[in-house]
């Protein structure tokens, strides 16, 4: 057998294994996903109600869809990168995996793909979830569903980037309690989970090209440019294109930084 097939092997059993381990709890992270994004289209349809960006109309329940269907998983990154950190500072599981015969920067990817694909797997539920509660407000129909996947599968490429660089910067376990609050809530507050970026450069061009470096922000106007659309948002194929840079630079600099830690090659 060649390296080539040995490698494909080795990856596409190690992403079997995980999914089996992550079937037993994805009833939970349904639930949970439901939980988040029920509350948000809720209060956000129907209490506090808000219809306007940059001084045109348009429908505020697709604008918090639009965000909605990327937050769980980038606040499970968070929870996830708990876990992995810990592993390496305690019992060093993962090392039992970086003993097969496949290149180290394969199993980290492997790692980032699993991560992935899991809960790519689980925010679909979104979707339904937002036609039973916005009904006739949420048009399938006028969805492009083929951008919709681009910018959905690209978003899911940096996350997966993103728990890997963000495993790879924390050196201890003590030091994951900032984690959400230096990190995870500067990056949501300025992602423009509430707010267009279009919105931001109107009232404050500076604080615009500012939060031009959170790669959230890419994630949530590219899938708004999709489900809202109307020339409020940056473009999707921007949006695609900085995530791709992100998930890159971050992929790249995660598994040179991981490698070392862990004295592998």
């Amino acid at each position: 057998m060649s390296k080539r097939k040995l490698y494909t092997r080795i990856f596409v059993q190690l992403l079997r294994r995980d999914f089996l381990i992550f079937r037993k709890v994805l009833p939970n992270k349904l639930i949970d996903t439901s939980i988040l994004v029920l509350g948000n289209l809720i209060i956000f349809t129907y209490i506090f109600p808000m219809r306007q960006v940059g001084g045109e109309q348009f429908d505020f329940a697709l604008f918090i869809l639009g965000g909605s269907i990327f937050l769980f998983s980038f606040f499970d990154a968070l929870a996830h990168t708990t876990v992995t950190v810990s592993d390496i500072e305690g019992d060093r599981t993962i090392l039992h995996t970086l003993t097969l015969p496949i290149p180290s920067t394969l199993t980290f990817l492997q790692i980032a793909t699993s991560w992935a694909l899991h809960y790519g797997l689980a925010t679909l539920i979104v979707l339904p979830l937002a036609k039973l509660t916005l009904l006739s407000r949420f048009d399938m129909s006028q969805v492009n569903w083929l951008k919709f996947a681009l910018i959905y599968v690209t978003a899911y490429i940096f996350f997966g980037a993103f728990f890997l660089w963000l495993t790879s910067l924390i050196r201890r376990i003590n030091s994951l309690a900032h984690i959400f609050i230096r990190v995870g809530n500067p990056m949501f507050m300025f992602g423009g989970y509430f707010f267009a970026w279009s919105q931001a450069e109107a009232i404050a061009p500076w604080f615009a090209k500012v939060i031009l470096i959170n790669p959230l922000l890419y994630a949530f106007e590219g899938m708004r440019a999709v489900i809202v659309g109307g020339g409020h948002f940056i473009s999707l194929y921007v949006c695609i294109s900085v995530l791709l840079t992100f998930s890159l630079v971050m992929g790249v600099d995660g598994i040179c930084r991981l490698k070392r830690r862990l004295d592998c090659r």
